[in-house]
């Protein structure tokens, strides 16, 4: 039994179409005869088998893809009939293009470029300006701990952060515990960068009594903190903090830092480094890798049971370091004793 579909009239209204057969359709008995109106999305049963959209859906869906894309050929207009519209394969063809713009349009604007082909873009056309957006994007992205989420946290990694907040602010010039080398040239090795890059992860150990006389005591882990972000405070200075993406950001910019020559002939290895630092600070290590935390890093924070004090092991230039000792004195961390030193 075929629909007939009634007041197919075109008037300068909604696309074209009649706002009034947008809810019309036929009745399917002939011997009832009448217009029965039906409500938007309701679908007529056993009509030409299976289920059909009403009129209203299938005239607004015509409306729709007139607009949208070209006729496909096929009928009036580039449509057959609301059935081979429907079921037919002009329509899942028509799906197919939409789904391929979209997925276009979505690969154009939602991923306009990766941090590292901001990077390598910025030193291609030597842009400090565009480096400084890189930067200012990052420390944006990743925010310092709030005191409010830092509340949160068991008692162990809030003191871990109060531990690492108050080691990082010690002169430690006048502490005596930096080899000679490293006196000089600590005091300015941040005075001409706008960012800090600081670490991400920390580890906490604790033992029954701390033994000052004895260097890396053994101890059991008991936290491992992967999103650490410490709110630290060095005077015009903005932390970054090395989260996995910008750690292999950097490196895949950099190199494996070996000297490797572009297609002048010049260093280009350490023409990046330089082109990075007029940032940031970067430092080569021992065995030729990126040492991108700024110092003081440091690897463990060990406490005794009491939490009274603390070791300290500490990377504090490209080859050296040591362990230190601390104790708690009211709510802040201070020095104790120097407890050994190492140089690679």
């Amino acid at each position: 039994m075929k629909e007939q579909i009634t007041n197919r009239k075109q008037k300068s209204h909604h696309c074209g179409l009649d706002p009034q057969s947008l809810a019309k359709t036929t009745s399917p008995n002939p011997s009832k005869g009448g217009e029965q109106f039906l409500p938007f999305g309701e679908v007529r049963r056993g009509v030409l088998g299976g289920e059909q959209p009403t009129i209203r859906s299938v005239q607004i869906r015509k409306a729709f893809n007139t607009i949208l894309f070209p006729p496909f050929g096929g009928g009036r207009g580039g449509f057959r009939s609301a059935r081979n519209d429907v079921n037919g394969s002009t329509y899942k063809r028509k799906n197919k293009y939409v789904l391929f713009v979209f997925f276009l349009f979505t690969i154009a604007f939602a991923y306009p470029q990766t941090e590292l082909e901001m990077l390598e873009r910025a030193y291609k056309n030597n842009s400090k300006e565009e480096l400084k957006v890189f930067f200012d994007n990052w420390s944006r992205e990743i925010t310092p701990i709030t005191n409010e989420e830092l509340s949160t946290y068991n008692d162990t990694i809030q003191e871990a952060y109060k531990v690492f907040v108050d080691f990082y602010n010690f002169n430690f010039s006048n502490l005596n515990i930096l080899h000679p080398n490293d006196a000089k040239q600590y005091k300015n090795l941040y005075k001409n960068v706008n960012f800090l890059i600081v670490q991400n992860e920390l580890k906490i150990y604790f033992v029954n009594k701390i033994h000052f006389e004895f260097p890396t005591q053994e101890g059991y882990l008991t936290d491992s903190i992967t999103d650490f972000r410490p709110a630290i405070r060095r005077s015009g200075k903005t932390p970054l903090y090395l989260t996995k993406k910008y750690d292999e950001t950097l490196n895949a910019f950099l190199g494996d830092g070996l000297v490797k020559l572009g297609k002048d002939g010049r260093d280009e290895t350490s023409d990046k480094k330089e082109f990075l630092e007029n940032y940031v600070k970067i430092d080569v290590g021992h065995w030729y890798d990126w040492l991108l935390p700024a110092v003081p890093e440091v690897y463990t924070i060990t406490f005794d049971k009491n939490m009274k004090y603390a070791i300290i092991f500490y990377r504090i230039s490209s080859c050296t370091g040591g362990e230190i000792a601390i104790k708690k004195e009211g709510n802040t961390w201070v020095f104790f004793r120097l407890i050994s030193k190492w140089i690679q």
